[in-house]
């Protein structure tokens, strides 16, 4: 896509600018963080920077992507003091239309290999409504074993179908909480149906 159809506006010098930008419909490579491209329908934001003697800062509030069964929106600032460690803050909402497709959007390197297997083949299916992603330190330091910094993301997954485990019986429907907290994951459910069984306050774990 062209360049002029990327950035609607850029102003400024290196060291101050903001650039206003609106992607249009595009799929983008996601390298080895994400196990597919990003297939993106427009996304749009206004990304400001700051570079001066005592460091660096970029910071954007109101980012809108919206990609394949996924909407995000959030702000996020990224600080790179010479005497200091640098910082990053995420605050983000999130709406997915159909779980089965978030498998797309688990970054591996952080949430580890047998994780985001797991969560691949348990998820079959329901959508989820104000998510909330927060991320809050050095992103050297994640995932926070010290308590260095926070990385959390509450998923309220709804009408959703759940294999805890390949050949079980799958929870359906299940209305189920997902609360990634750093390196773990916490699942909590008031009640589901596993074949004629009724279940109620449903809990697991994954500490790490």
């Amino acid at each position: 896509f062209p360049y002029t159809t990327l950035f609607r506006s850029l102003s400024g010098s290196v060291a101050r600018g903001r650039v206003t930008f609106a992607l249009p419909q595009s799929v983008l490579p996601s390298g080895n963080q994400f196990r597919a491209p990003f297939d993106i329908q427009q996304a749009s934001g206004t990304v400001d920077w700051r570079n001066a003697n005592d460091g660096w800062e970029v910071w954007s509030n109101g980012l809108n992507v919206q990609a394949r069964a996924l909407q995000v929106q959030g702000d996020f600032q990224y600080r790179h003091p010479v005497r200091e460690e640098p910082r990053l803050d995420i605050l983000a909402g999130i709406r997915l239309t159909n779980a089965s497709d978030a498998w797309r959007y688990f970054p591996e390197p952080l949430m580890g290999k047998e994780l985001v297997e797991y969560l691949t083949g348990a998820l079959k299916g329901g959508h989820v409504d104000n998510a909330t992603l927060v991320f809050a330190g050095n992103p050297s330091h994640f995932p926070f074993e010290h308590n260095e910094g926070q990385f959390q993301v509450w998923v309220p997954l709804r009408a959703a179908t759940f294999e805890f485990e390949p050949g079980w019986p799958a929870l359906s429907p299940l209305d189920i909480d997902l609360n990634f907290a750093n390196n773990g994951l916490w699942m909590s459910a008031p009640s589901t149906q596993l074949g004629n069984v009724a279940g109620r306050n449903i809990l697991a774990a994954i500490p790490d």
